[in-house]
């Protein structure tokens, strides 16, 4: 298979990515719907001799399917009933996947029989000497490989009533594997849609974006084994002009997040009436993104039993702007992060973060909310609001800390406690170094056995422009 990035850029230029402006709520009416074909054609893998017994790998049958519809100008390539092994599956520019109910797309358990989509970056030229390089050889620089890919497609599609399922409802192993295979990989693309399917127990990431515009994600259930960390449910890599809707995600490690990790603008983006359970972030903005991130809504979700239910995190240097999140519900959680920091030390480039809101939050769980830059290089223009926080178990110790952040972003000489000078502070919301900081109408519920103890409502440190009203801690 020819190098996936060989025909990026020249597609990109093609469609007029980043050249025309799409308006944003022309594309939301649209619903970017990826089910307009250019032909008609209709192919069965059945006919190309898939057998759907669970056994025979049907990597040949599908793809050969597949090329065989784009060949006639595109159209639906059908999955039936039944359980089909493969192998990598490319799809093509006006290509709908189709799975009918009762269709199951199960990936292969032979690593080689899938294909590289290409490395992940390395964030920065090359890792200090001296510094932690936890982060980067576990997580950042690994080959990526990959189940359902499209590169550099229009007008693809996803979608039906069936089953994709990675096949991996286990607990990971460790050592640390880095060889993983994600079950959706779309780079490069424009007006994709994916829809009303189950994504079960991914091996690596669910689904993931890198520099498309024009997506849309409604109604899928996304089922990952809670024990398998790095089974992300949906992440979206620089990408503009993005809905995702309706969705139902059980995930071992984050739930939704944005990124940009290879410098791509991720803008325009609307998630709504989602639910997410997982250990460990429901929504994530930031890690791994060198590009902006802006012009983000997160609204009507539903967050259960999880360890940062909403955390933005900067350390690489980028710009995240003009992001809001409201009516969201967070039972029994842990704390909601906000942390600026430098990727190696606190001499390194720094990032802003700006202009972000919390409105109309209900919350149930053991955390608080964290903010925290560095001196210099405030949080700015943050905002809560109409927030109903209650405590059913004790303030978790170190709450403010975010987990894994001191062994991935900081040098070995330096303690939690000096590199996160603030986590410590006995405190249900603590904001150091911010530049504008809105608290209205916030309601804080102790725990009934912390009820006298000495947590207060407020911590601030070198806090400029603050605007505070109606703030209760409550005893009981």
């Amino acid at each position: 298979m020819q190098n996936i990035k060989e025909t990026r850029r020249a597609f990109i230029r093609k469609a007029g990515l980043g050249v025309v402006a799409i308006p944003f709520f022309v594309m939301l009416s649209c619903q970017m719907d990826g089910s307009k074909k250019s032909n008609n054609a209709r192919g069965n893998i059945l006919d190309y001799g898939a057998v759907g017994d669970g056994k025979f790998l049907n990597t040949a049958a599908i793809q050969k399917t597949i090329d065989e519809v784009a060949e006639s100008g595109g159209g639906k390539v059908t999955i039936p009933t039944g359980t089909f092994l493969s192998g990598s599956i490319v799809l093509k520019s006006n290509i709908t996947l189709y799975l009918e109910q009762g269709a199951k797309l199960v990936a292969s358990k032979d690593y080689n029989d899938f294909v590289s989509t290409g490395w992940t970056p390395i964030v920065g030229d090359d890792i200090p000497e001296g510094k932690s390089t936890f982060h980067f050889t576990t997580v950042f620089r690994k080959e990526r490989r990959a189940f359902i890919i499209a590169d550099s497609v229009s007008n693809c599609a996803i979608e039906g009533d069936g089953v994709i399922d990675g096949g991996h409802n286990f607990p990971i192993e460790w050592p640390f594997d880095a060889k993983r295979t994600q079950l959706i990989f779309i780079r490069d693309s424009y007006n994709i849609n994916i829809s009303n399917l189950t994504l079960a127990f991914a091996e690596n990431w669910s689904i993931h974006m890198v520099n498309c515009e024009g997506v849309n994600i409604h109604g899928l259930t996304i089922k990952n084994s809670r024990e398998r960390i790095t089974t992300d449910g949906i992440d979206i890599d620089g990408c503009r002009q993005v809905v995702i809707s309706d969705c139902n995600i059980y995930a071992g490690d984050d739930c939704i997040v944005l990124r940009s990790s290879e410098g791509h603008l991720c803008e325009n983006i609307v998630v709504t009436n989602c639910i997410m359970t997982t250990t460990c972030a429901g929504i994530v903005i930031g890690s791994c993104a060198t590009g902006d991130i802006r012009n983000a809504t997160f609204s009507n979700c539903i967050i259960k039993e999880t360890g940062r239910p909403l955390q933005l995190k900067s350390y690489e240097g980028a710009t995240y702007e003009n992001i809001s999140f409201s009516n969201i519900i967070m039972d029994e959680c842990g704390g909601i992060n906000i942390t600026m920091h430098p990727l190696h030390d606190k001499e390194s480039n720094m990032g802003i973060i700006r202009n972000i809101s919390f409105n109309g939050l209900f919350y149930t769980g053991n955390g608080r909310i964290y903010m925290e830059a560095v001196e210099g290089y405030p949080l700015e223009n943050i905002s809560f609001s109409n927030v109903n926080w209650k405590m059913t178990q004790k303030l978790k110790e170190k709450a403010g800390l975010p987990r894994g952040g001191p062994h991935a972003v900081h040098s070995a000489d330096l303690s939690d406690e000096e590199f996160y000078q603030h986590s410590w502070q006995p405190n249900y919301i603590v904001a150091a170094h911010v530049r504008g900081l809105q608290l209205a109408n916030i309601q804080i519920h102790p725990f009934e056995e912390e009820g006298a103890s000495n947590l207060k409502a407020l911590y601030m440190y070198n806090v400029e422009g603050e605007n505070i009203s109606n703030l209760k801690l409550n005893s009981n």
